[in-house]
């Protein structure tokens, strides 16, 4: 506004801040109808949508609890869950990724969550002896009878005509 108020035309001032002469004209029109005022910076991004201090608020509360709690079959709680439960305690259509950038703004750190349930299958011991029957040749001696008689039983159990009939 300076060099305008001089006397250096458009081109000149666009040509010594490197930048568009439309940008000079923007500012002059800036300038004509807020006066100093217009020329200040706006703050970056648009405001939130959400209530942020609010939502932190419930993040911090939810996380006091597990999701078993609510009714859920999980041991940890995920964005995604988190977001599920703030939509239906609020209302807001919030998603699961600005739950996880607003974690660190609540003072709560995010991990993934890990699978929760630890079912143990009852018959993994006799899956791994079949399994390692076929990575074999197939020909496998046993010192002890009982333990012969034990991998004859699940072989025959679940592939059925692979051994002589007895």
């Amino acid at each position: 506004m300076l060099m305008l108020h001089r006397g250096d035309r458009v081109s000149d001032v666009a040509r010594t801040l490197c930048c568009a002469r439309s940008s000079v004209g923007r500012w002059i029109n800036w300038f004509t109808l807020s006066g100093i005022e217009g020329l200040k910076s706006l703050p970056a991004g648009r405001t939130r949508r959400w209530p942020f201090e609010h939502i932190c608020t419930l993040l911090r509360e939810l996380v006091k609890h597990s999701p078993g709690d609510f009714g859920y079959q999980r041991s940890r709680w995920s964005t995604e869950l988190l977001a599920i439960k703030i939509n239906e305690i609020t209302g807001c259509q919030l998603h699961a990724g600005t739950v996880r950038r607003w974690l660190p703004s609540a003072g709560l750190v995010w991990r993934r969550a890990a699978p929760t349930l630890r079912i143990r299958d009852p018959h993994k011991d006799e899956k791994m002896s079949i399994r390692y029957f076929q990575k074999g040749s197939g020909h496998i001696t046993f010192k002890r009878l009982d333990l012969m008689e034990k991998m004859n039983d699940i072989v025959a159990k679940h592939y059925p005509g692979m051994l002589p009939a007895k």
